[in-house]
Protein backbone atom coordinates (compact mmCIF):
# COMPACT_ATOMS: atom_id res chain seq x y z
CA UNK A 1 0.00 0.00 0.00
CA UNK A 2 1.43 3.44 -0.55
CA UNK A 3 1.92 5.80 2.64
CA UNK A 4 1.38 9.60 2.18
CA UNK A 5 4.59 11.38 2.97
CA UNK A 6 3.12 14.39 5.04
CA UNK A 7 5.85 16.90 3.85
CA UNK A 8 7.06 15.53 0.74
CA UNK A 9 9.25 18.60 -0.52
CA UNK A 10 10.75 19.31 3.32
CA UNK A 11 11.59 15.75 3.18
CA UNK A 12 13.21 15.98 -0.54
CA UNK A 13 15.23 19.08 0.93
CA UNK A 14 15.95 16.79 4.13
CA UNK A 15 17.31 13.64 1.85
CA UNK A 16 19.70 16.39 0.14
CA UNK A 17 21.02 17.76 2.99
CA UNK A 18 22.48 14.25 4.13
CA UNK A 19 23.82 13.78 0.99
CA UNK A 20 25.83 17.15 1.27
CA UNK A 21 26.65 15.82 4.78
CA UNK A 22 28.04 12.46 3.42
CA UNK A 23 30.40 14.54 0.83
CA UNK A 24 31.20 17.51 2.99
CA UNK A 25 32.40 15.55 6.65
CA UNK A 26 32.68 12.69 5.26
CA UNK A 27 34.11 12.46 1.52
CA UNK A 28 31.53 9.79 1.08
CA UNK A 29 29.63 9.66 -2.66
CA UNK A 30 26.40 8.59 -2.17
CA UNK A 31 25.29 6.38 -6.20
CA UNK A 32 21.72 5.78 -5.05
CA UNK A 33 19.38 6.67 -3.09
CA UNK A 34 15.95 5.25 -1.98
CA UNK A 35 12.47 6.82 -0.77
CA UNK A 36 11.08 4.88 2.00
CA UNK A 37 12.26 1.26 3.57
CA UNK A 38 9.38 -1.19 3.25
CA UNK A 39 6.67 1.03 1.71
CA UNK A 40 5.77 2.90 -0.93
CA UNK A 41 6.41 6.83 -0.95
CA UNK A 42 3.63 7.60 -3.38
CA UNK A 43 4.30 9.73 -6.64
CA UNK A 44 4.17 13.00 -5.19
CA UNK A 45 7.56 12.36 -3.40
CA UNK A 46 8.92 10.31 -6.07
CA UNK A 47 8.59 13.04 -8.65
CA UNK A 48 9.79 15.72 -5.94
CA UNK A 49 12.66 14.02 -4.61
CA UNK A 50 13.95 13.68 -7.93
CA UNK A 51 13.15 17.56 -8.66
CA UNK A 52 15.15 18.46 -5.95
CA UNK A 53 18.01 15.57 -6.27
CA UNK A 54 17.97 16.24 -10.24
CA UNK A 55 18.78 20.33 -9.72
CA UNK A 56 21.39 19.94 -7.28
CA UNK A 57 24.78 19.68 -7.50
CA UNK A 58 24.14 15.36 -7.38
CA UNK A 59 22.53 15.39 -10.42
CA UNK A 60 24.22 13.70 -12.47
CA UNK A 61 25.94 11.30 -9.52
CA UNK A 62 23.54 10.38 -7.26
CA UNK A 63 20.40 8.02 -9.09
CA UNK A 64 16.99 8.56 -6.91
CA UNK A 65 15.50 4.69 -6.77
CA UNK A 66 11.70 3.68 -7.27
CA UNK A 67 10.30 1.07 -5.21
CA UNK A 68 12.34 -1.81 -5.07
CA UNK A 69 10.86 -5.02 -4.69
CA UNK A 70 10.70 -6.17 -0.87
CA UNK A 71 11.09 -9.91 -0.34
CA UNK A 72 9.98 -11.18 -3.80
CA UNK A 73 10.34 -15.08 -3.23
CA UNK A 74 10.55 -16.94 -6.24
CA UNK A 75 9.23 -19.17 -8.64
CA UNK A 76 9.75 -22.23 -10.18
CA UNK A 77 8.53 -20.67 -14.26
CA UNK A 78 11.66 -19.15 -16.03
CA UNK A 79 11.32 -15.75 -17.24
CA UNK A 80 9.24 -16.06 -20.86
CA UNK A 81 11.91 -13.85 -22.60
CA UNK A 82 14.69 -15.02 -20.88
CA UNK A 83 15.29 -12.09 -19.14
CA UNK A 84 16.44 -9.99 -22.91
CA UNK A 85 13.94 -7.29 -22.29
CA UNK A 86 16.50 -5.57 -19.34
CA UNK A 87 20.22 -4.39 -20.12
CA UNK A 88 22.45 -6.58 -18.73
CA UNK A 89 23.69 -3.80 -16.54
CA UNK A 90 20.45 -2.39 -15.42
CA UNK A 91 21.33 -0.20 -12.29
CA UNK A 92 17.91 1.84 -11.81
CA UNK A 93 17.33 -0.67 -8.81
CA UNK A 94 14.21 -1.76 -10.79
CA UNK A 95 15.82 -5.80 -11.31
CA UNK A 96 16.73 -5.04 -7.42
CA UNK A 97 15.54 -7.34 -4.55
CA UNK A 98 15.53 -4.63 -1.17
CA UNK A 99 15.74 -7.28 1.32
CA UNK A 100 15.99 -10.60 1.26
CA UNK A 101 16.74 -12.26 5.49
CA UNK A 102 18.18 -14.92 6.54
CA UNK A 103 17.90 -16.60 10.19
CA UNK A 104 21.04 -18.04 11.85
CA UNK A 105 19.74 -21.88 10.86
CA UNK A 106 20.12 -24.28 8.16
CA UNK A 107 16.45 -23.42 6.73
CA UNK A 108 17.39 -19.75 5.92
CA UNK A 109 20.63 -21.09 4.17
CA UNK A 110 18.16 -23.06 1.98
CA UNK A 111 15.94 -20.18 1.28
CA UNK A 112 19.37 -18.32 0.44
CA UNK A 113 20.54 -21.09 -2.03
CA UNK A 114 16.74 -21.23 -3.58
CA UNK A 115 16.16 -17.17 -3.97
CA UNK A 116 20.01 -16.42 -5.17
CA UNK A 117 19.35 -18.80 -8.30
CA UNK A 118 15.70 -18.94 -8.94
CA UNK A 119 14.98 -15.08 -8.81
CA UNK A 120 17.32 -14.33 -11.32
CA UNK A 121 16.05 -17.31 -13.35
CA UNK A 122 11.61 -16.44 -12.72
CA UNK A 123 12.10 -12.59 -12.33
CA UNK A 124 15.02 -11.24 -13.65
CA UNK A 125 16.80 -9.82 -10.37
CA UNK A 126 20.56 -9.41 -10.41
CA UNK A 127 20.69 -8.30 -6.84
CA UNK A 128 19.56 -9.03 -3.85
CA UNK A 129 20.67 -6.90 -0.73
CA UNK A 130 21.24 -8.88 2.18
CA UNK A 131 19.28 -8.10 5.86
CA UNK A 132 21.63 -8.18 7.30
CA UNK A 133 25.50 -8.94 7.63
CA UNK A 134 26.25 -9.13 10.73
CA UNK A 135 24.21 -9.45 14.01
CA UNK A 136 26.17 -6.93 17.03
CA UNK A 137 22.37 -6.38 18.52
CA UNK A 138 21.99 -7.97 21.43
CA UNK A 139 19.56 -11.17 21.56
CA UNK A 140 16.75 -9.59 23.37
CA UNK A 141 15.86 -7.14 20.34
CA UNK A 142 13.82 -7.98 17.64
CA UNK A 143 15.18 -10.16 14.95
CA UNK A 144 17.88 -11.57 16.95
CA UNK A 145 20.87 -13.43 14.95
CA UNK A 146 19.41 -12.67 11.95
CA UNK A 147 22.71 -11.74 10.31
CA UNK A 148 25.10 -14.40 7.95
CA UNK A 149 27.28 -13.57 11.41
CA UNK A 150 26.89 -13.00 14.42
CA UNK A 151 29.09 -10.79 17.03
CA UNK A 152 27.21 -9.44 19.93
CA UNK A 153 29.67 -10.32 22.56
CA UNK A 154 32.41 -7.48 21.71
CA UNK A 155 33.93 -8.22 25.32
CA UNK A 156 34.64 -12.12 24.61
CA UNK A 157 36.20 -11.50 20.77
CA UNK A 158 33.69 -14.45 19.90
CA UNK A 159 32.02 -14.91 16.85
CA UNK A 160 29.35 -17.31 14.90
CA UNK A 161 29.18 -18.31 11.28
CA UNK A 162 26.23 -19.90 10.76
CA UNK A 163 25.34 -21.75 7.50
CA UNK A 164 23.46 -18.64 5.45
CA UNK A 165 26.89 -17.53 4.98
CA UNK A 166 28.21 -20.26 3.58
CA UNK A 167 24.98 -20.41 1.34
CA UNK A 168 26.10 -17.05 -0.26
CA UNK A 169 29.52 -18.27 -0.57
CA UNK A 170 28.73 -20.29 -3.09
CA UNK A 171 27.75 -16.92 -5.25
CA UNK A 172 29.81 -14.51 -3.75
CA UNK A 173 32.90 -15.71 -3.94
CA UNK A 174 33.42 -16.43 -7.53
CA UNK A 175 31.12 -14.10 -9.02
CA UNK A 176 33.36 -10.84 -9.39
CA UNK A 177 32.17 -7.19 -10.03
CA UNK A 178 31.67 -6.75 -13.94
CA UNK A 179 30.50 -10.71 -14.50
CA UNK A 180 27.61 -11.31 -16.37
CA UNK A 181 24.50 -13.75 -16.54
CA UNK A 182 24.80 -16.63 -19.24
CA UNK A 183 21.10 -17.27 -21.58
CA UNK A 184 18.48 -18.82 -20.30
CA UNK A 185 19.12 -22.70 -21.54
CA UNK A 186 22.21 -21.40 -22.42
CA UNK A 187 23.59 -22.18 -18.71
CA UNK A 188 20.30 -21.02 -16.83
CA UNK A 189 17.95 -23.32 -15.95
CA UNK A 190 15.77 -24.76 -14.00
CA UNK A 191 16.55 -28.41 -13.57
CA UNK A 192 14.91 -31.58 -14.85
CA UNK A 193 13.85 -33.13 -11.11
CA UNK A 194 14.22 -30.02 -9.03
CA UNK A 195 16.66 -27.64 -8.38
CA UNK A 196 18.09 -24.68 -10.50
CA UNK A 197 21.60 -23.82 -12.26
CA UNK A 198 22.50 -20.37 -12.72
CA UNK A 199 25.84 -19.40 -14.86
CA UNK A 200 27.98 -16.21 -14.83
CA UNK A 201 30.85 -15.50 -17.19
CA UNK A 202 33.51 -12.98 -16.98
CA UNK A 203 33.63 -10.01 -18.76
CA UNK A 204 36.65 -11.46 -21.01
CA UNK A 205 34.97 -14.74 -21.46
CA UNK A 206 38.03 -16.55 -19.73
CA UNK A 207 35.99 -17.73 -16.67
CA UNK A 208 32.67 -18.88 -15.48
CA UNK A 209 31.43 -19.87 -12.45
CA UNK A 210 28.46 -21.97 -12.26
CA UNK A 211 25.65 -22.46 -8.97
CA UNK A 212 23.80 -25.65 -8.77
CA UNK A 213 20.71 -26.03 -5.84
CA UNK A 214 18.78 -28.78 -4.95
CA UNK A 215 16.63 -26.84 -2.37
CA UNK A 216 12.93 -28.23 -1.76
CA UNK A 217 10.23 -25.67 -0.36
CA UNK A 218 9.16 -27.83 2.39
CA UNK A 219 12.83 -27.00 4.18
CA UNK A 220 13.36 -23.96 2.31
CA UNK A 221 10.99 -21.56 3.23
CA UNK A 222 11.61 -18.09 3.88
CA UNK A 223 10.49 -16.18 6.94
CA UNK A 224 8.40 -13.75 4.10
CA UNK A 225 8.43 -14.19 0.08
CA UNK A 226 6.23 -16.60 -1.69
CA UNK A 227 7.36 -20.20 -1.57
CA UNK A 228 6.69 -22.56 -4.15
CA UNK A 229 5.24 -26.08 -3.61
CA UNK A 230 8.48 -27.81 -5.30
CA UNK A 231 10.27 -31.22 -5.09
CA UNK A 232 13.67 -32.32 -5.60
CA UNK A 233 15.05 -35.67 -6.43
CA UNK A 234 18.71 -37.15 -6.81
CA UNK A 235 20.04 -36.72 -10.25
CA UNK A 236 22.99 -36.60 -12.41
CA UNK A 237 23.47 -33.27 -14.19
CA UNK A 238 25.46 -33.11 -17.77
CA UNK A 239 26.97 -29.90 -18.75
CA UNK A 240 27.87 -29.76 -22.34
CA UNK A 241 31.04 -26.76 -22.73
CA UNK A 242 30.96 -25.04 -25.98
CA UNK A 243 32.23 -21.95 -27.45
CA UNK A 244 34.11 -19.96 -25.28
CA UNK A 245 32.70 -22.25 -21.91
CA UNK A 246 35.24 -24.95 -23.57
CA UNK A 247 37.80 -22.81 -24.47
CA UNK A 248 38.15 -21.05 -20.64
CA UNK A 249 38.24 -24.99 -19.84
CA UNK A 250 40.91 -25.94 -22.24
CA UNK A 251 43.04 -22.71 -21.30
CA UNK A 252 42.29 -22.90 -17.39
CA UNK A 253 42.57 -26.85 -17.54
CA UNK A 254 40.95 -27.07 -14.26
CA UNK A 255 36.78 -27.08 -13.44
CA UNK A 256 36.91 -26.93 -9.22
CA UNK A 257 34.25 -28.03 -7.44
CA UNK A 258 33.08 -26.48 -3.80
CA UNK A 259 29.89 -28.50 -2.49
CA UNK A 260 27.82 -27.94 0.55
CA UNK A 261 25.38 -30.47 2.19
CA UNK A 262 22.42 -27.98 3.71
CA UNK A 263 20.20 -30.75 5.49
CA UNK A 264 19.41 -29.98 8.44
CA UNK A 265 16.24 -29.95 10.85
CA UNK A 266 13.73 -27.04 10.53
CA UNK A 267 13.77 -25.47 13.65
CA UNK A 268 14.84 -21.88 14.78
CA UNK A 269 18.53 -22.06 15.19
CA UNK A 270 19.52 -25.71 13.69
CA UNK A 271 22.57 -25.72 11.80
CA UNK A 272 23.50 -28.57 9.15
CA UNK A 273 27.27 -30.11 10.86
CA UNK A 274 29.66 -26.91 9.81
CA UNK A 275 32.14 -29.95 8.41
CA UNK A 276 29.96 -30.81 5.62
CA UNK A 277 29.81 -26.51 4.78
CA UNK A 278 31.57 -25.13 1.52
CA UNK A 279 33.99 -27.83 0.86
CA UNK A 280 36.66 -27.78 -1.91
CA UNK A 281 35.75 -30.93 -3.14
CA UNK A 282 38.55 -31.56 -6.31
CA UNK A 283 38.31 -30.79 -9.83
CA UNK A 284 35.48 -32.32 -12.77
CA UNK A 285 36.79 -34.43 -15.54
CA UNK A 286 36.19 -32.76 -18.99
CA UNK A 287 34.46 -35.83 -20.94
CA UNK A 288 34.13 -36.22 -25.36
CA UNK A 289 31.80 -38.27 -26.79
CA UNK A 290 30.50 -37.81 -30.13
CA UNK A 291 32.14 -34.61 -30.91
CA UNK A 292 30.78 -33.34 -27.91
CA UNK A 293 33.02 -31.81 -24.67
CA UNK A 294 31.17 -32.24 -20.85
CA UNK A 295 30.87 -32.66 -17.27
CA UNK A 296 28.69 -34.73 -14.97
CA UNK A 297 28.19 -34.66 -11.41
CA UNK A 298 25.30 -35.85 -9.39
CA UNK A 299 23.53 -34.06 -7.48
CA UNK A 300 20.91 -34.85 -4.03
CA UNK A 301 17.96 -32.65 -2.08
CA UNK A 302 19.54 -29.91 -0.59
CA UNK A 303 23.06 -30.31 -2.11
CA UNK A 304 24.33 -26.79 -3.10
CA UNK A 305 27.32 -26.97 -5.40
CA UNK A 306 29.77 -24.04 -7.25
CA UNK A 307 31.53 -25.24 -10.65
CA UNK A 308 34.46 -22.81 -11.83
CA UNK A 309 37.14 -22.11 -13.48
CA UNK A 310 38.68 -19.65 -10.52
CA UNK A 311 41.05 -21.33 -8.32
CA UNK A 312 40.08 -19.02 -5.56
CA UNK A 313 37.64 -19.35 -2.86
CA UNK A 314 38.29 -20.01 0.97
CA UNK A 315 36.83 -21.08 4.16
CA UNK A 316 39.17 -19.84 6.27
CA UNK A 317 38.92 -21.53 9.72
CA UNK A 318 35.13 -21.45 9.56
CA UNK A 319 35.17 -21.22 13.54
CA UNK A 320 32.02 -21.58 15.37
CA UNK A 321 32.12 -20.63 18.83
CA UNK A 322 29.87 -22.64 20.93
CA UNK A 323 26.82 -20.48 22.73
CA UNK A 324 27.47 -23.14 25.52
CA UNK A 325 31.11 -21.84 25.99
CA UNK A 326 30.28 -18.28 25.50
CA UNK A 327 32.68 -15.81 28.05
CA UNK A 328 30.59 -14.11 30.36
CA UNK A 329 30.52 -10.67 30.95
CA UNK A 330 33.47 -9.28 33.16
CA UNK A 331 32.52 -7.98 36.33
CA UNK A 332 34.17 -6.21 37.75
CA UNK A 333 33.59 -3.54 35.50
CA UNK A 334 34.12 0.13 34.42
CA UNK A 335 33.58 2.97 31.93
CA UNK A 336 34.52 6.12 32.10
CA UNK A 337 34.09 6.87 28.85
CA UNK A 338 37.73 8.70 28.36
CA UNK A 339 39.56 6.59 26.33
CA UNK A 340 36.74 6.10 23.36
CA UNK A 341 36.08 7.87 20.22
CA UNK A 342 34.54 11.30 20.05
CA UNK A 343 31.55 11.25 17.73
CA UNK A 344 30.76 7.29 18.27
CA UNK A 345 28.81 5.08 19.81
CA UNK A 346 30.13 3.23 23.71
CA UNK A 347 31.19 0.29 23.90
CA UNK A 348 28.47 -2.24 25.21
CA UNK A 349 25.36 0.11 24.57
CA UNK A 350 22.46 0.17 22.24
CA UNK A 351 20.55 2.61 21.71
CA UNK A 352 16.76 2.34 20.30
CA UNK A 353 15.66 5.72 20.28
CA UNK A 354 17.19 9.09 20.33
CA UNK A 355 20.97 9.32 19.62
CA UNK A 356 24.10 8.30 22.93
CA UNK A 357 27.24 9.01 21.46
CA UNK A 358 30.45 9.96 22.79
CA UNK A 359 31.18 13.39 23.62
CA UNK A 360 33.61 16.55 25.47
CA UNK A 361 32.34 16.93 28.85
CA UNK A 362 30.65 20.34 28.02
CA UNK A 363 29.90 20.66 32.41
CA UNK A 364 33.74 20.97 32.76
CA UNK A 365 33.88 24.25 31.56
CA UNK A 366 36.55 23.60 29.42
CA UNK A 367 37.81 20.73 26.77
CA UNK A 368 39.80 18.33 28.53
CA UNK A 369 40.95 15.23 25.72
CA UNK A 370 40.68 12.91 28.60
CA UNK A 371 37.35 14.12 30.10
CA UNK A 372 34.38 12.74 27.97
CA UNK A 373 30.56 11.60 28.49
CA UNK A 374 28.25 9.54 27.02
CA UNK A 375 25.76 12.44 25.84
CA UNK A 376 21.84 11.94 24.49
CA UNK A 377 22.47 14.82 21.51
CA UNK A 378 18.71 14.57 19.45
CA UNK A 379 17.03 17.67 20.94
CA UNK A 380 13.68 17.28 19.43
CA UNK A 381 11.08 14.30 18.85
CA UNK A 382 12.03 12.61 15.27
CA UNK A 383 9.99 12.32 12.30
CA UNK A 384 10.19 8.26 12.81
CA UNK A 385 9.54 5.81 9.81
CA UNK A 386 7.72 3.33 12.05
CA UNK A 387 6.37 3.68 16.17
CA UNK A 388 7.64 7.23 17.09
CA UNK A 389 6.06 6.96 20.13
CA UNK A 390 8.91 6.70 22.77
CA UNK A 391 11.31 9.20 23.96
CA UNK A 392 15.03 8.31 24.02
CA UNK A 393 16.17 5.04 25.25
CA UNK A 394 19.61 3.42 25.65
CA UNK A 395 20.43 -0.31 26.67
CA UNK A 396 23.37 -1.67 28.21
CA UNK A 397 24.93 -5.59 28.24
CA UNK A 398 23.97 -8.66 27.67
CA UNK A 399 20.36 -9.87 29.21
CA UNK A 400 22.68 -12.28 31.43
CA UNK A 401 23.17 -10.45 34.77
CA UNK A 402 21.29 -12.04 38.23
CA UNK A 403 20.38 -10.67 41.24
CA UNK A 404 22.41 -13.64 42.53
CA UNK A 405 25.52 -12.12 41.11
CA UNK A 406 25.35 -9.92 44.63
CA UNK A 407 26.40 -7.01 42.22
CA UNK A 408 26.41 -3.02 42.89
CA UNK A 409 25.83 -1.00 39.46
CA UNK A 410 26.53 2.67 39.90
CA UNK A 411 26.53 5.49 37.67
CA UNK A 412 26.27 9.71 37.07
CA UNK A 413 23.55 11.27 35.37
CA UNK A 414 23.53 14.55 34.24
CA UNK A 415 20.04 16.64 32.64
CA UNK A 416 20.16 19.96 30.92
CA UNK A 417 16.29 19.76 30.95
CA UNK A 418 13.26 18.26 32.95
CA UNK A 419 11.87 15.19 31.69
CA UNK A 420 10.54 11.99 33.55
CA UNK A 421 13.16 9.46 32.88
CA UNK A 422 13.66 5.33 33.76
CA UNK A 423 16.52 3.20 34.60
CA UNK A 424 17.10 0.22 36.25
CA UNK A 425 17.06 -3.76 35.22
CA UNK A 426 14.98 -4.87 31.65
CA UNK A 427 13.96 -8.14 30.89
CA UNK A 428 11.15 -10.87 30.99
CA UNK A 429 8.77 -9.64 34.68
CA UNK A 430 11.98 -7.25 35.39
CA UNK A 431 10.81 -4.32 33.73
CA UNK A 432 8.42 -2.99 36.08
CA UNK A 433 10.99 -2.89 38.61
CA UNK A 434 12.74 -0.39 37.27
CA UNK A 435 13.36 3.34 38.90
CA UNK A 436 11.21 6.33 37.57
CA UNK A 437 12.19 9.68 38.70
CA UNK A 438 10.29 12.75 37.26
CA UNK A 439 13.43 15.61 37.67
CA UNK A 440 10.50 18.74 37.97
CA UNK A 441 8.48 17.05 40.88
CA UNK A 442 11.45 15.17 42.25
CA UNK A 443 8.80 11.71 42.43
CA UNK A 444 10.24 8.68 41.83
CA UNK A 445 8.66 5.54 41.92
CA UNK A 446 10.09 1.97 42.25
CA UNK A 447 7.72 -1.49 42.33
CA UNK A 448 4.89 0.66 43.41
CA UNK A 449 7.24 2.93 46.23
CA UNK A 450 6.55 6.27 46.05
CA UNK A 451 9.23 8.82 47.28
CA UNK A 452 10.50 12.12 46.53
CA UNK A 453 14.52 12.78 45.79
CA UNK A 454 15.84 16.34 45.03
CA UNK A 455 16.89 16.09 41.49
CA UNK A 456 17.92 19.40 40.11
CA UNK A 457 19.38 20.03 36.69
CA UNK A 458 22.34 20.37 35.36
CA UNK A 459 24.06 18.63 38.29
CA UNK A 460 25.75 14.94 38.63
CA UNK A 461 23.72 12.37 40.48
CA UNK A 462 24.46 8.91 41.20
CA UNK A 463 22.02 5.77 40.74
CA UNK A 464 22.80 2.95 42.68
CA UNK A 465 21.68 -0.48 42.14
CA UNK A 466 22.33 -2.87 44.65
CA UNK A 467 21.52 -6.50 43.49
CA UNK A 468 21.35 -9.25 46.04
CA UNK A 469 19.90 -12.97 46.33
CA UNK A 470 17.57 -11.80 49.08
CA UNK A 471 16.37 -8.19 47.70
CA UNK A 472 17.01 -5.16 45.36
CA UNK A 473 17.72 -1.78 46.54
CA UNK A 474 17.83 1.57 44.57
CA UNK A 475 19.97 4.72 45.53
CA UNK A 476 20.06 8.32 44.65
CA UNK A 477 23.01 10.19 45.49
CA UNK A 478 22.95 6.94 48.24
CA UNK A 479 20.06 7.63 49.30
CA UNK A 480 17.24 4.81 49.39
CA UNK A 481 14.50 5.57 47.21
CA UNK A 482 13.12 1.67 46.73
CA UNK A 483 13.19 -2.01 47.12
CA UNK A 484 11.74 -4.83 45.57
CA UNK A 485 12.13 -8.67 44.52
CA UNK A 486 13.37 -10.13 41.15
CA UNK A 487 13.00 -13.77 40.86
CA UNK A 488 16.27 -15.52 41.11
CA UNK A 489 15.90 -17.27 37.63
CA UNK A 490 15.16 -14.44 35.33
CA UNK A 491 17.95 -12.68 34.01
CA UNK A 492 18.32 -9.09 32.91
CA UNK A 493 20.68 -5.94 30.98
CA UNK A 494 19.91 -2.50 31.75
CA UNK A 495 17.48 0.42 30.33
CA UNK A 496 17.33 3.89 29.79
CA UNK A 497 14.51 6.01 28.65
CA UNK A 498 13.29 9.36 28.75
CA UNK A 499 10.14 11.02 27.93
CA UNK A 500 11.34 14.07 26.90
CA UNK A 501 13.88 14.27 23.46
CA UNK A 502 16.44 16.65 25.91
CA UNK A 503 20.25 16.68 26.44
CA UNK A 504 21.40 14.70 29.09
CA UNK A 505 24.50 12.45 30.22
CA UNK A 506 26.27 9.53 31.69
CA UNK A 507 29.64 9.16 33.29
CA UNK A 508 31.53 6.54 35.27
CA UNK A 509 29.48 3.28 35.15
CA UNK A 510 30.75 0.92 37.93
CA UNK A 511 29.95 -2.85 38.05
CA UNK A 512 31.50 -4.54 41.14
CA UNK A 513 30.90 -7.31 43.38
CA UNK A 514 29.15 -7.14 46.61
CA UNK A 515 29.82 -8.43 49.73
CA UNK A 516 27.50 -9.33 52.81
CA UNK A 517 28.30 -6.88 54.62
CA UNK A 518 28.95 -3.85 52.31
CA UNK A 519 25.76 -1.38 51.68
CA UNK A 520 25.17 2.53 50.17
CA UNK A 521 23.11 2.92 53.27
CA UNK A 522 20.68 1.14 55.43
CA UNK A 523 16.84 1.49 54.30
CA UNK A 524 15.47 3.30 57.18
CA UNK A 525 13.22 6.01 55.63
CA UNK A 526 9.74 6.69 57.17
CA UNK A 527 8.13 7.94 54.70
CA UNK A 528 7.22 5.84 51.59
CA UNK A 529 3.55 4.54 50.69
CA UNK A 530 2.29 2.67 48.28
CA UNK A 531 0.77 3.50 44.60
Amino acid sequence: PTHKIDQPLETAKYVLSWIRGAKTEHQLDIDYVGQWNEKDAGEEYDHILRDVIGSSEFGNTTTVLGRIRHYSGTTDIPDKNGCRQYQWNISDGSRWVDEEGSIFDGRSARCLARCLNRQYISQCYNAIFQWHLISSFYDYFLWPRCGVMVANRPWSNEYEITSPLWALAHTTQFNPIGWRYAAHNQGVHMLEHGGSMVTRISEDLNDFSIVLEKMQSESSSCARGSNPESKSSPETVVIVLEGSFLRAVESKKQLYVWRSDLTSGNEIGENPDDSNLFLRSGVLEVHSANGKSYVSLDLYPNQLVTITTLETGSKGDGRVKSRSKRTPFPIPFSQTFDDEVIGQAPKYWYDRFGAFEIQYNPYSGKRNAQDKVLRQVVPQWPLCWNDCSLGPTTYFGPMEFLSSMNIRISIEILLENHATFQFGPYGVDVDEKALIINTKTGKSTCAEIVNHVSFSLNEWHTLSFEMRTDSQSIYVNKKPVGKFQLAKANPWALKFRMSQYVFMAFNNLRIEELNQESSSSKFNYKVMEKL
